[in-house]
């Protein structure tokens, strides 16, 4: 468990590391899309119904704890969804509300996601989808 808390801390710094500071026009901005080859941001956009849909039913897809020690990505995408208020995810893995969260998208892979709680802990989760296929519905990076 300390293992995964390291590895979510370490993540959140990275991530932040390259997350700019959001302008006062930019802040209905919900989403940002982080290329990792590129490194750099290459979308960014509100949140609409159907992406806010497409990311719950990823996020009740049977998630688990995530057992790595890393999970800083090769390649894909990073999108950070801010929710405009918490959000209760209808899966008993949810033990709170999610405030934010951090999908890793790696085409070959699981998602993986840096889940940001409602009262201020984090968890990094692997969740059951196809990364190029929700990355193509939902047009991100594209």
């Amino acid at each position: 468990m300390k293992h995964i808390q390291i590895a979510a801390a370490l993540l959140a710094a990275v991530v932040f590391a390259f997350h700019r500071p959001a302008a006062a026009a930019e802040e209905a901005l919900a989403v940002s899309v982080f290329d990792v080859k590129r490194e750099k941001v290459v979308q960014a956009m509100p949140l609409e119904p159907p992406l806010q849909h497409s990311v719950l039913a990823l996020l009740r897809s049977a998630p688990s704890m995530y057992g790595g020690l890393s999970v800083n990505p090769r390649g894909g995408l990073i999108v950070r969804i801010a929710f405009p208020a918490p959000l209760q995810v209808s899966h008993p893995f949810y033990k709170d509300r999610v405030r934010q969260v951090y999908l890793f998208l790696e085409p070959g892979t699981d998602p993986r996601a840096l889940l940001f709680w409602e009262h201020g802990k984090s968890a990094v989760a692997v969740l059951h989808g196809d990364s190029r296929k929700f990355m193509e519905r939902n047009h991100l990076g594209l």
